[in-house]
């Protein structure tokens, strides 16, 4: 059961996002929530799915992701405006995003969909308020994308960006893929431009510890032994600091490139032609676009080179007390063995005094011997002295040897 569940599971993210497929003019806003501990069910949906506003005819789909909540709204038109439409008054009754903040919204997209037309130029687009639009030909050329990619305040309280799509040859399906792509570029892209204040602010930051880094790279080279210890706990704070900055924003980095190629994904998919009179949508996109998310990549790296260096500086320092502290050992080694040498030297000297002493001692116990038996009337040689001597001192010597090898053994 549980491998059936997971097949489910897995099958079902194949159809996670799906699209609102619809034709003719229309008029679609689109809003992703930062608020991903937003349960699905307070939009009015069980899932990644579809709902309808029955008094007004909108219909919506609510999507969930790992940052955000994306909510589409579909608004059929009858007639084609002549200037830019306002929302409906009652599209804020979808349950849940009556009370949002400011804050919650990552962006907030109106789409305008009207027919194609063979040709475009900017002054047909004085009405609907662009100026300074980029648009491309896409799907092929099947239809026409032009924005001037301004937020504007005239939603709510919250600022749209504006986009029109004339619709040439696209049906249905296609119409509500390229309205889905149009939507998920504007998203991700807001998404991952989240990173940049963080690269903002770290980046008087980074100069700060480059030149600190600089600093103690230059103190290790003219510091004295003594002192490397010191430099050691200097270095391993600012590495801390390092490491806790690399940590805090890795995710933040990692997810601006990961929207990012999603973002390019998109674009690949428009199938941009050349509109004439414009520069390029996506050209535009990626021309400020980007040179951010390229920000965000970098700090992340200098970030990560920053660590590097300070753990090698580490390790250096560590190497060069670990030197010292061998050098110190090895002293002291060596004064121990030249101490042990003297002894050596002292004990043998002791040795052959004792010998002597020995000797000594033993040819007087000898004499005492000899002259108390002369006194006591018995005849001893007179060179019985001379004989006994070389005895004693080999007995002596023997003794001393013999000594010596038993304690070696």
């Amino acid at each position: 059961m549980g491998g059936d569940g997971a097949m489910r599971d897995f099958n079902a993210e194949l159809h996670a996002r799906p699209s609102l497929y619809f034709s003719g003019l229309a008029i679609i806003d689109h809003v992703s929530i930062s608020r991903p501990h937003i349960a699905i069910a307070d939009f009015g949906t069980t899932g990644a799915g579809f709902g309808r506003l029955p008094e007004s005819g909108i219909s919506y789909s609510v999507e969930r992701h790992a940052e955000f909540v994306s909510v589409t709204t579909l608004a059929p038109l009858t007639a084609e405006p002549l200037h830019w439409p306002h929302a409906p008054a009652n599209w804020l009754a979808i349950p849940g995003l009556a009370a949002l903040a400011d804050d919650d919204v990552v962006c907030r997209i109106r789409i305008l969909v009207c027919p194609g037309r063979a040709s475009l130029g900017l002054d047909d687009l004085e009405a609907y308020g662009l100026r300074q639009a980029a648009g491309s030909l896409i799907g092929g050329g099947d239809a026409i994308v032009v924005s001037d990619f301004v937020v504007s305040d005239f939603v709510v309280e919250n600022g749209v960006s504006r986009i029109l799509l004339f619709n040439g040859t696209l049906n249905e399906y296609r119409l509500g893929r390229m309205v889905r792509r149009l939507c998920e570029i504007e998203t991700y892209r807001s998404m991952s431009l989240k990173g940049l204040p963080i690269a903002r602010d770290l980046a008087p930051v980074l100069v700060e510890y480059d030149a600190e880094l600089t600093s103690l790279a230059d103190r290790h080279i003219a510091v004295e032994g003594s002192q490397h210890r010191n430099l050691l706990a200097d270095v391993t704070q600012l590495s801390a600091r390092i490491v806790s900055d690399t940590s805090k924003t890795r995710n933040r980095f990692g997810a601006t490139a990961a929207y990012a190629r999603i973002v390019e994904d998109r674009i690949a998919e428009l199938r941009e032609a050349r509109l004439p009179g414009f520069q390029r949508y996506g050209v535009f996109i990626d021309r400020r676009f980007r040179p951010a998310v390229r920000t965000c990549a970098a700090t992340a790296s200098r970030l990560e080179q920053m660590a590097t260096a300070a753990n090698h500086l580490i390790e250096i320092l560590q190497t060069r007390i670990q030197v010292a502290v061998q050098d110190q050992n090895r002293e002291q080694l060596e004064l121990l063995a030249r101490r042990a040498e003297t002894q050596v030297r002292i004990q043998r000297s002791v040795e052959g005094l004792s010998a002597i002493a020995i000797g000594y001692y033993l040819i007087g116990l000898i004499k005492i011997c000899i002259d108390s038996l002369q006194h006591a009337g018995i005849a001893v040689p007179d060179y019985a002295m001379l004989v006994a001597v070389p005895i004693a001192l080999i007995a002596t010597v023997l003794a001393v040897v013999s000594l010596k090898r038993v304690l070696s053994k």
